[in-house]
Formats: structure tokens, C-alpha cells, sequence
């Protein structure tokens, strides 16, 4: 129930502002900790990475845990309404991790940019891919779209 909550609240409302964006908050923490150290070697960048990772999974866990553990102090853990509560608020814990509904429509306004001209397409992928954009055809900036799609919604 609780991936179902997730995917409703992400097609009917969509991404939350920045600045409550915890993928946001991750972004933001991951240059903070890269941004002292721009020389390093990159076995150490990648440890400096997968230790902020831990610490924010651990957070993140931690939020998780308390959110549940006040619904079940709060409605008990034996009835249907305690359920309810917790696949909801799962649901909405979830919903970050999706961005469906932005996906879309970020691969549908690079379409429509193609249409205006391969200028404006290769400018609006530069929004979903990290690579030169510079040189790619018309059906490379469609197809770029689409399997930027396809990976992000399979991560």
C-alpha cells in the first residue's frame, strides 16, 4: 500500500520545493564534502561519498523509525486504522525517492524543445543528462531523453 501512497501523492502533487527536497538536502551535502578537498585522489572522494551516504541512510532510517514507531504508540499496531497510518505515512516517507511525474514531464518538454529546433532541444537535455550535449542529432536528443528516463526511474 505504501508504493502505491508514494506513486498517487508523486502523480497528483508532484515534486516538493527545493528546499524540503531531501534529494536536494543529499545534493547539496555530497558538494559540501567534496568542495574542501577538490585535489583528492579518487579512492578517497568515493570513501568521503559513501560515508555521507551511510550517515544520510542512517538518518533517514532513523526518521523512519521514529515516524513509525509514534503511529503504532499513537493507534496501537493491532488495528486496521494503525495500517492505514503506517502505509501512508511509508507512502509519503517514500514519495522523494520518485520523481515519475517530473520525469515525464522533463522528457516531454525536450520533445517538444526538438520540435522548436535542435538548439532548444540539446539546451532543455542538458537539464537530464550530464554529458556534451553539443553534438548530438535530433534522434540522439530524443533517445538521450528516454534512457535518461528509463534510468532514473530504474534507480
Amino acid at each position: 500500500m505504501a508504493v502505491v501512497v508514494a506513486f498517487a501523492v508523486d502523480h497528483f502533487v508532484g515534486e516538493p520545493p527545493a528546499r524540503w527536497h531531501p534529494v536536494v538536502w543529499m545534493g547539496r551535502a555530497l558538494s559540501a564534502i567534496g568542495a574542501p578537498w577538490p585535489k583528492s585522489t579518487p579512492r578517497i572522494a568515493f570513501a568521503r561519498g559513501a560515508a555521507a551516504w551511510a550517515a544520510g541512510a542512517a538518518c533517514s532510517a532513523g526518521v523512519a523509525w521514529l515516524a513509525m514507531a509514534a503511529v503504532r504508540h499513537g493507534i496501537g499496531t493491532s488495528s486496521g486504522v494503525a495500517v492505514l497510518a503506517e502505509a501512508l505515512l511509508i507512502g509519503l516517507l517514500l514519495k522523494p525517492l520518485l520523481a515519475w511525474r517530473m520525469l515525464h514531464d522533463e522528457v516531454v518538454l525536450v520533445e517538444r524543445a526538438v520540435d522548436q529546433g535542435l538548439e532548444s532541444g540539446r539546451a532543455q537535455l542538458r537539464r537530464l543528462v550530464s554529458r556534451d550535449t553539443t553534438e548530438l542529432s535530433g534522434t540522439e536528443v530524443r533517445e538521450s531523453a528516454i534512457e535518461s528516463l528509463a534510468e532514473n526511474l530504474n534507480d
